[in-house]
């Protein structure tokens, strides 16, 4: 519970801060759907190479997982594949449609086969997957509000989706289901 109030808080007060000094400060930051794709990509292959997206640790003996094991070559080659297909769809309503079944897929995969919120002698949440997942999270709902809603959700909406998204997986989800 501790490393995601510490993880959300840090990237809250970022976003807050970029959201403030671009608002205020006349700097015009804009950051367009298809930054986002990109910046979603890169954090998928991050995750891919640091086992970070489909690690299945959990208890107190945490083994490093292999890069080429079927579940992490399997499920990040999905979403990337996703992804790829929602970046160069050719119209709104497909691109809509392979984002949605990409956010449903990376949520489900994240409550039923998710590990690592359950680790070490005090069974608590790992930082670094904690990070990784929420900034993961943060970013795909920042693509929804872009894909879906034309860029009406506010930052703080973003963030605490996030946030009760990710609190559901410490609390309720911690164990991989399958």
């Amino acid at each position: 519970m501790i490393p995601l109030l510490f993880t959300s808080t840090f990237l809250l007060m970022l976003g807050f801060c970029l959201v403030w000094v671009s608002k205020y400060m006349q700097l015009n930051l804009e950051i367009y759907e298809t930054t986002g794709f990109k910046v979603l990509i890169a954090w998928i292959v991050l995750g891919f190479f640091t086992t970070l997206d489909n690690t299945h640790a959990s208890g107190c003996v945490v083994l490093g997982e292999s890069i080429l094991a079927p579940r992490n070559i399997l499920f990040s080659a999905c979403s990337l594949f996703l992804i790829i297909g929602a970046l160069k769809a050719d119209n709104r309503k497909k691109k809509q449609m392979l984002f949605g079944v990409e956010l449903a897929f990376w949520i489900a995969k994240l409550f039923l086969l998710k590990g690592g919120y359950v680790v070490g002698y005090g069974g608590d949440p790992d930082p670094v997957i904690v990070f990784y997942d929420l900034v993961a999270l943060l970013i795909r709902l920042f693509i929804l509000g872009h894909v879906l809603f034309g860029n009406q959700l506010s930052f703080f909406k973003i963030g605490a989706t996030a946030f009760i998204i990710i609190l559901i997986k410490v609390l309720l989800f911690s164990f991989p289901w399958l």
